[in-house]
């Protein structure tokens, strides 16, 4: 994996600043309530954003997680780097 600064400049470079969330509780998204903080967080709106962001993140070894609405999801309170 990038080092850690070198992750948050490819995810800043990426994501829209004004959408991006970083240390975001992943337990506002489960259903279960349960989850710890994300180091970042995007809600994707659309399929096209994904398209455009998905294969830089990919190709620069950026380690993420897709997820849907959130149910029948359970984080670790240790949360996702």
């Amino acid at each position: 994996y990038p080092s850690s600064d070198e992750i948050s400049r490819v995810v800043r470079r990426l994501f829209p600043a004004e959408t991006l969330r970083e240390n975001e509780p992943m337990s506002r998204h489960t259903t279960l309530r349960v989850g710890g903080n994300a180091r970042f967080f995007y809600p994707a709106t659309c399929v096209d954003t994904l398209a455009t962001i998905l294969p830089p993140l990919y190709e620069s070894g950026v380690p993420y997680l897709l997820i849907g609405h959130g149910s029948n999801l359970l984080m670790s309170d240790h949360g996702f780097a």
